[in-house]
């Protein structure tokens, strides 16, 4: 089982993706953030594919969740080159051109898992921010048939997956299409100054 953390305090099965749907992707992406260092605290593996932020930014925010001093995190990083840097791949980041090339995204979330499984991992979470982000590079019939493959392959490795959304900036006919994708929705709202979260 996978522990979640607080606002939510339960667990799932191995090969469970969530939809995290929040009215802003930023307490979408610090409730997975959480999730996702609370995982590498316990020992686990980490893969953060990126479509928001670049991989440093992701980088830090994981450390300042986290104890440990050299996190078993990969990310894959969709916007640095997105926004014209040059940088070459590392053994712990892999740069895509774009968040529409969903192609190479899956890839490199195949290598990565595949690697962490040589590593003797046999436990990882992996998070991707965000899926508003691909609906606006790509339509959504496209970014089904990815996230169809992005699930499989994170239930095959017995992964957690969590995938950020904003729910306003789609329409209910958008979310429902998307929603067989997933075992279940954790569906966030704000409750003055803290963030309820409940799992659908």
């Amino acid at each position: 089982m996978y522990d979640l953390t607080a606002p939510l305090d339960t667990a799932v099965d191995p090969g469970t993706s969530l939809l995290v749907s929040a009215n802003c992707l930023t307490a979408a992406e610090a409730f997975v953030t959480d999730v996702l260092a609370a995982g590498i605290e316990s020992g686990e593996a980490g893969v953060a594919v990126t479509a928001t932020t670049g991989a440093e930014t992701v980088r830090r925010e994981v450390r300042e969740r986290t104890s440990v001093v050299d996190p078993s995190l990969s990310v894959v990083d969709c916007v640095t080159r997105d926004r014209g840097t040059r940088v070459g791949d590392t053994d712990q980041t892999t740069y895509v051109a774009s968040p529409s090339d969903l192609t190479r995204i899956g890839v490199a979330l195949s290598e990565t898992l595949e690697r962490f499984e040589r590593e003797g991992f046999d436990r990882s979470r992996v998070t991707l921010h965000s899926v508003s982000t691909l609906l606006a590079y790509a339509d959504l019939e496209t970014v089904f048939r990815f996230l169809h493959v992005f699930t499989r392959r994170v239930d095959h490795a017995g992964g957690l997956g969590l995938y950020t959304v904003d729910r306003t900036a789609h329409d209910e006919e958008s979310l429902r299409t998307l929603d067989p994708l997933f075992d279940a929705t954790v569906r966030l709202s704000t409750d003055g100054d803290g963030v309820v979260a409940r799992l659908e």
